[in-house]
């Protein structure tokens, strides 16, 4: 018991000390900041969902005190929430026929990711200032603000010409930048624990069993063409929601690539080949990925309406 508590302890210490460097440190800050949900997934993957309740509490309460309180709301959405989704959300499990446990899938795992991040755009849109534009004129003017405050030293022009073109979807790229980041740690803390030995589940295959539910392929298409089809802040909403609701998709098309080349010779080789012309060309190629993705999706859509198995809902 002892060991549980310190663990869950340490990892809520050092969750908050990753944080608390994006204050300190404007090089390694943000990507240090980035790694703050992995030491609450690592101790919950490993020790239980109360582990990393316990390890986000007192992760929230050092960025609180460290800050005034300042930046513990932004901690709590930014590593305590993505972390207790993920860990209670993977620790699910039912026993099977052979005596095994069948775990919560990955792709519904996403799916709850995607949900949320929804939510808080939802929240953060609902919370915005009024403006004589809508949604759309506070996102730029919030932007221009934190860019003069931010970057004086660069020419006005160029901060202009960055706010112009991060404002159309600066929302999506905000509950993005959340889910990828949610998505990669506990990638990250699954992969450390198996090879250490303390994962309490398996990993899954990845490139098998990433298959997000019907119900992100309907709310892209549904915001998709509430974004066509509307204006003002509805329409800039609504896009925004849609280009949200098509990230997940990226990941499925990147399922589809490991699938594709794993039985190759240099199948690693390959691999490392692809995502050089990914981060690269990733302005288009993200496009390219997503929309393998979705093909995926409603092939095995048809294959189940036609009579072929398909991933249960949980």
């Amino acid at each position: 018991m002892t060991r549980f508590y310190g663990l869950s302890l340490a990892a809520g210490l050092l969750s908050a000390l990753l944080f608390m460097t994006v204050v300190g440190n404007v090089a390694l800050g943000p990507l240090l900041t980035y790694l703050a949900p992995l030491p609450l997934m690592a101790v919950g993957l490993s020790l239980g969902t109360t582990a990393s309740l316990i390890a986000a509490g007192v992760g929230i309460a050092g960025s609180a005190l460290a800050t005034s309180g300042i930046l513990a709301p932004v901690y709590a959405i930014g590593a305590a929430l993505p972390a207790v989704i993920i860990v209670r959300q993977a620790l699910l499990g039912r026993p099977t026929q052979d005596g095994g446990t069948e775990w919560y899938p990955p792709g519904l795992i996403l799916g709850w990711l995607s949900a949320v991040a929804a939510i808080l755009l939802l929240i953060g849109a609902a919370m915005a200032p009024a403006h004589d534009e809508g949604l759309r004129g506070a996102v730029h003017d919030l932007l221009t603000q934190a860019l003069s405050a931010m970057a004086a030293d660069v020419p006005e022009g160029m901060r202009t010409q960055v706010v112009e073109l991060w404002t159309p979807l600066f929302p999506a790229l905000v509950g993005i930048a959340w889910l990828v980041g949610a998505a990669v740690n506990g990638a990250m803390a699954q992969a450390l624990l198996v090879r250490s030995g303390h994962a309490i589940r398996t990993s899954p295959v990845w490139s098998e069993e990433l298959d997000l539910p019907d119900w992100v392929a309907g709310a892209l298409v549904v915001t998709a063409i509430a974004s066509l089809l509307t204006g003002g802040t509805l329409g800039y909403l609504a896009g925004n929601l849609a280009v949200l609701f098509a990230a997940p998709y990226v990941f499925v098309g990147l399922a589809v690539v490991h699938r594709a080349v794993r039985s190759k010779p240099n199948a690693k080789l390959l691999l490392a080949l692809f995502y050089v012309v990914f981060i690269v060309a990733s302005g288009w190629m993200v496009f390219v990925i997503a929309g393998l993705g979705l093909i995926r999706h409603w092939a095995r859509l048809r294959r189940r309406y036609a009579g072929g198995s398909g991933q249960e809902e949980k």
